[in-house]
């Protein structure tokens, strides 16, 4: 089945900020940046999934529970909430966050869940390419996901702006 040229537009500036932006934060001190762009990613595939009808809180832990591996299932509001601190007050709520130690991601330490960035990531990934095989093989799919990109703040938009870089907009078409 063919996509349409919107759908496969917004597919590849996903890819851009998201699938490749991330990986060169994981490493380093901006890796707490990278869980905020990581919920981030899962807000616009949740949006894509859900659709533009379905409250942002309730299609983020739908998409969790759908896609994302079972070490999540069960924590899927903790999550929304820890994607709301991260987002709204930098803060890590009730988890600890770490990089460059996949062997902690999903442990207690201190009597809060420990994630790690790189984990974490690999995780959205794994979602996302799930979701867009999905999408790739169902109309009905790709009739939600136009819906949610034409809908307000539901697109992406990369715009070159010459030698200094990109400009990333969101909105209508």
């Amino acid at each position: 089945m063919t996509l349409d040229p919107k759908i496969e537009q917004v597919l590849s500036y996903f890819s851009l900020i998201y699938i490749d932006g991330i990986p060169p934060m994981v490493t380093d001190a901006s890796a707490y940046l990278s869980f905020i762009c990581t919920f981030c990613a899962v807000d616009a595939l949740a949006g894509y999934r859900h659709g533009p009808n379905v409250k942002i809180g309730r299609r983020f832990k739908k998409f969790v529970t759908a896609y994302l591996p079972a070490a999540y299932h069960g924590r899927e509001e903790q999550l929304y909430d820890l994607r709301n601190s991260m987002v709204h007050a930098f803060s890590a709520s009730h988890f600890e966050l770490t990089h460059n130690h996949p062997e902690l991601h999903f442990t207690m330490r201190s009597q809060r869940v420990l994630l790690d960035a790189h984990s974490f990531y690999m995780d959205m990934k794994g979602a996302a390419e799930k979701y867009f095989a999905e999408l790739k093989a169902s109309a009905d799919l790709q009739k939600l996901f136009i819906r949610y990109i034409d809908a307000e703040n539901g697109g992406i938009t990369v715009t070159p702006t010459g030698p200094a870089g990109l400009v990333v907009t969101g909105g209508m078409w």
